[in-house]
């Protein structure tokens, strides 16, 4: 991904996909600081969670990565840093009953919010662009 991304970027916005938490992360994921960016990061997470709640009355949350556990190497930070554009983890269905063996009830309805998230996020960049110099 790295060597596809310095090849053929800049991206405007990067997204990594996890199952289980309801949960729309965004950076940092190491430390508790807060970024340069954490305003329109918190906006455009919270627009996003609003956005996938409203289509099947879940209950994503937008949070920071670190406010769950502070870890490294993650997926979203590397978009921050070493890509420079806003990076997020999108934490799908559910919050422990079925944890990596989703019903398959659910798959659609998971995919329609993981579009919706996405969907908002494009267009919430779009419209509010990030300078993300590392």
């Amino acid at each position: 991904i790295v060597d596809y991304v310095h090849k053929n970027g800049p991206l405007q916005l990067g997204i990594d996909v996890h199952c289980a938490g309801e949960l729309i992360l965004r950076n940092p994921s190491w430390t508790h600081q807060s970024l340069p960016a954490e305003p329109i990061l918190s906006a455009a997470g919270n627009a996003a969670a609003a956005n996938m709640n409203r289509l099947y009355k879940e209950n994503y949350e937008s949070k920071k990565s670190a406010s769950l556990y502070p870890t490294g190497g993650s997926m979203d930070d590397w978009f921050y840093y070493g890509a420079g554009c806003p990076g997020f983890t999108f934490e799908m269905r559910d919050k422990g009953t079925y944890m990596f063996k989703v019903p398959a009830s659910n798959i659609i309805p998971t995919g329609e919010e993981l579009l919706m998230g996405i969907i908002t996020l494009a267009e919430y960049f779009d419209a509010h662009p990030v300078n993300i110099t590392n």
